[in-house]
């Protein structure tokens, strides 16, 4: 604050104030010295006051310390009328003149700048209203609650994966993959409270935006990246099966060195697995004790097409049996052997034919074929009755036959045709006659002479089916 001069050469007036005095040399007065905090003091004091009125000081008008107390006498006085000291808005270097409004909200006191809000700076709800935006450092003593209220995220579909909106932290360089973040939410699997996935869901996502998941589930598992964390408990009944198994194996294990076991020799290499006999070499076997005939004693199968396929199964009655997928075949020197559904077959076949029965015994050479083969059978299909028709298998019939016509006669075939395939007319006679059939139908064919005749004598040859 202003004090009175302390420099050297100071008066006392007669009020006790130090005072300035004049320098005098004819009467030997020295005088006052001038020093700079005197005039600093006095100048500082003056902008001051000018300041703490909201106005900006400058050296060209010489009436701000007048204009600054009658400010400051005013305000004073507006104060003492409503009852309290109004806030100015501005007025100072690093401040706006915007238009500040401060009042009373529905989640506390509330302030908004120029009509838009910037907060509300005394909250009096239960939940803190956080919708977005930079926030440096968030203390909060007591409670924190998120997503209380905000429903769940994801499907709705049972079996389906939902979550709570969730607290999210990192992010250093807000990178659009969320490259180091992490997050805590509650994730459940709709209508399966059991499943490993609801519960507590702890996630990260590392450097190249591949997230990570921990589940801490309301079953009591933990699930990591890695897996399924192990527990004391589980640890300690995996000891005791193993302790079990172990014991089992010991029980049950055959003493190689003494006993029957001691002239068996079992060599297993590279793709091969060989069990010989030392007291008999070369002689092994391999024994089931049971009394079902098809149980099996020894499988060899492989997995072409699915697993255990094509099982030949040498069972304990001593059959051989291919079973499973769409079974096998017996081969001698590549050549299939024939099964009882294979011999069926032909002898169904056979008997379309002719009856069954024994066509190799000595009676039935000795009274020759016809005493088994039925020879109606035949005879349908292939005597005709006329030696010039030619009946064969498969419904085929061919006539050769002679003829005498005149030139544009119809010549009648012996027998009908079911249809014609070919026909073919020439004259018999050693003339220069050019015959051939034309128009032939399943009874006949019209004959054509070049340059006619009369009383020609053809041979005709007709190929088809039988009618």
């Amino acid at each position: 604050m202003v004090d009175y001069t302390q420099t050297d050469g100071f008066v006392t007036d007669t009020k006790g104030r130090r005072q300035y005095a004049n320098r005098d040399d004819a009467n030997h007065v020295k005088g006052t010295e001038i020093e700079a905090a005197d005039h600093n003091q006095v100048r500082n004091e003056l902008v001051y006051t000018v300041k703490q009125a909201g106005i900006t000081p400058d050296n060209d008008d010489d009436t701000q310390l007048y204009q600054a107390i009658g400010k400051i006498a005013d305000e004073r006085a507006a104060s003492a009328e409503i009852g309290f000291t109004p806030v100015q808005q501005g007025g100072i270097e690093g401040l706006t003149d915007d238009k500040v409004q401060i009042g009373n909200s529905a989640n506390g006191l509330a302030a908004y700048v120029s009509g838009k809000l910037v907060g509300v700076f005394a909250y009096t709800g239960t939940y803190l209203p956080l919708s977005g935006g930079i926030v440096a450092w968030l203390n909060v003593k007591g409670a924190l609650n998120v997503g209380v209220g905000g429903g769940f995220n994801g499907g709705t579909a049972q079996g389906s994966f939902r979550w709570t909106n969730p607290i999210t932290f990192g992010n250093p360089s807000a990178s659009s993959n969320s490259a180091f973040c992490g997050g805590l939410q509650i994730g459940d699997i709709v209508s399966d409270a059991a499943n490993n996935q609801s519960g507590i869901n702890l996630f990260g996502y590392d450097y190249s935006g591949a997230r990570y998941n921990w589940y801490f589930s309301w079953n009591g598992n933990i699930i990591t990246p890695k897996g399924t964390v192990a527990f004391a408990s589980d640890v300690a009944a995996e000891a005791t099966r193993a302790t079990t198994v172990e014991s089992n194996l010991q029980g049950q294990k055959v003493d190689k060195a003494t006993g029957a076991m001691a002239a068996l020799s079992v060599s297993i290499g590279a793709g091969s697995f060989m069990m010989s006999n030392t007291d008999a070499p070369g002689y092994a076997t391999w024994m089931r004790a049971t009394s079902t005939g098809n149980d099996g004693v020894l499988d060899v199968y492989s997995n072409a097409g699915t697993a255990n396929n094509n099982v030949m199964r040498l069972c304990a009655d001593g059959s051989i049996r291919i079973i499973g997928g769409a079974g096998g075949w017996f081969y001698i020197e590549g050549v299939r052997v024939a099964i009882q559904t294979d011999i069926s077959g032909l002898q169904s076949q056979v008997n379309g034919k002719q009856a069954a029965g024994d066509y190799a015994t000595n009676t039935a050479l000795s009274n020759g074929l016809a005493g088994k083969l039925d020879i109606s059978t035949y005879e349908a299909d292939f005597n005709s009755g006329d030696s010039r028709v030619h009946d064969s298998p498969y419904g085929k019939r061919t006539q050769h036959f002679r003829a005498t016509a005149n030139a544009g006669d119809y010549i009648t075939f012996p027998a009908k045709m079911g249809s014609v395939d070919a026909c073919t007319v020439q004259a018999e006679a050693n003339t220069d006659y050019n015959c051939k059939g034309y128009n032939p139908d399943n009874n006949g064919t019209y004959l054509h002479i070049n340059g006619g005749g009369t009383n020609v004598q053809v041979a005709v040859i007709v190929s088809g089916t039988k009618p």
